[in-house]
């Protein structure tokens, strides 16, 4: 009795979220008595199967139709306020299109997510250099945080690593965007690279709470949020960091989250490097 029943229980480890047709259990090759449970649970993953397809359709849809809108609201908020003689509207103007921008930048995690479960999320493959991404990501968000990103100078050069630029941009901006968020006002937030074994990593690091050690892979769940947002009953999606992981994964890297020297976190995105990869970087 015990070993069909350990066989059984390994079956039903195997199997995978969200369910693959694959994933059902032979009835036939069961014994007599757990044919009747075997049955019960291929119908329950047939069920979960069909559920996750609508939601994952319904996520898709949604995300894709509400794109034009939400371009449409950034774009004309952005013309008004180009034309002359709205000082008044202004601040309401610029509301709209940060919020505009916000949404959008929801709506985009969502289709990552949605590519990602449906096995369609594409990336690319290239050379990236430290410096050139790091003040890349300066260049284009510096100003919008009040000048406080501070990039700093690495203390040697560091070999070439593999991965998507664009999609790290994404993820170097949800980064500095969650870092901003939690330092206070007006404590800096900083960039940084060096090379970690195998790996090149760039540092996103800020001067807020920090993260509890027991949060730190927590945080990069799906709709998971850490203490520290739920004790600043600050807004946000719990998604971002969701999207920063199965992006650098995506990229053969991954993300982690330590203390930052003098207190804050330390959020560090870890890309393979090319010689790691045999890859030539010419």
């Amino acid at each position: 009795l015990v070993q069909p029943l350990q066989e059984f229980t390994a079956q039903l480890a195997a199997t995978q979220a969200p369910p693959l047709p694959s994933d059902q259990i032979p009835v036939a090759e069961q014994p007599e008595e757990l044919q009747p449970i075997a049955e019960a649970f291929n119908d329950l993953q047939e069920r979960l199967r069909a559920s996750w397809e609508r939601q994952r359709s319904f996520v898709d849809g949604v995300a894709h139709e509400l794109r034009t809108p939400i371009t449409l609201i950034s774009g004309h908020a952005q013309r008004l306020l180009r034309q002359p003689g709205l000082e008044a509207t202004a601040p309401s103007l610029r509301l709209i299109q940060q919020e505009a921008l916000r949404m959008g930048s929801l709506v985009s995690d969502l289709l990552d997510l949605a590519r990602q479960d449906s096995g369609r999320l594409q990336l690319r493959r290239l050379p990236i250099v430290a410096d050139e991404a790091l003040v890349q990501a300066y260049e284009r968000l510096a100003q919008s945080s009040g000048w406080r990103l501070h990039l700093d100078t690495p203390a040697a050069e560091l070999p070439v690593a593999i991965g998507d630029p664009e999609r790290l941009q994404q993820c170097l901006a949800a980064l500095i965007e969650n870092a901003l968020h939690y330092s206070p006002t007006p404590l800096p937030v900083s960039l940084a690279a060096d090379q970690q074994g195998d790996s090149l990593v760039l540092h996103v690091r800020d001067q807020g709470p920090g993260v509890e050690p027991s949060e730190r892979d927590a945080i990069f769940g799906r709709f998971a949020r850490g203490s520290a947002a739920i004790n600043a009953n600050s807004r946000g999606s719990g998604i971002g960091l969701a999207v920063v992981r199965l992006l650098m994964e995506a990229m053969g890297g991954s993300v982690q989250v330590a203390d930052a020297p003098g207190g804050g976190a330390d959020f560090q995105l870890h890309l393979p490097l090319a010689r790691a990869l045999g890859v030539t970087s010419a």
